[in-house]
């Protein structure tokens, strides 16, 4: 995509860059996306594994980035926990509730009555879950 030169004459370094055609192309390409306007944020933390338990099916769970008073608090010893239980999440800023009001634990039990479709391996790995985050809650 560039090409690193020397030219003494050009820069007090001497060293400049050449920008080839693959770069030109992927800067005009990028150019055109911004003009688009903002893109929206990506997850702030995720399971960060290619392959999932086949009993997840497609079931992820998302997590409010001020889950467990936040990234101060307790939010990274649960997603720790998360990934060696190997269990999809997503970590995002969710707008579906006011998180000053609302507990880990009520969220999971709201869960756990949505999920009661899902298999029962599910179901216990969930409610494995929910008994976790009450002790780190508490």
């Amino acid at each position: 995509m560039i090409k690193q030169k020397r030219r003494k004459n050009d820069c007090k370094s001497g060293i400049v860059f050449e920008l080839l055609e693959e770069g030109r192309n992927i800067a005009i390409r990028l150019k055109a996306s911004l003009q688009h306007g903002p893109v929206q944020p990506g997850p702030l933390r995720q399971l960060a594994s290619d392959v999932v338990d086949d009993v997840y099916g497609n079931v992820t769970l998302s997590m409010d980035f001020r889950e467990g008073g936040g990234a101060s608090r307790k939010l990274h010893d649960m997603c720790n926990f998360l990934d060696e239980q190997k269990i999809p999440y997503v970590v995002r800023n969710l707008k579906i509730s006011d998180y000053g009001k609302i507990k880990m634990t009520q969220v999971l039990i709201n869960m756990i009555v949505v999920l009661q479709y899902v298999t029962n391996e599910i179901l216990s790995r969930f409610f494995f879950l929910y008994q976790f985050s009450l002790s780190v809650i508490n």
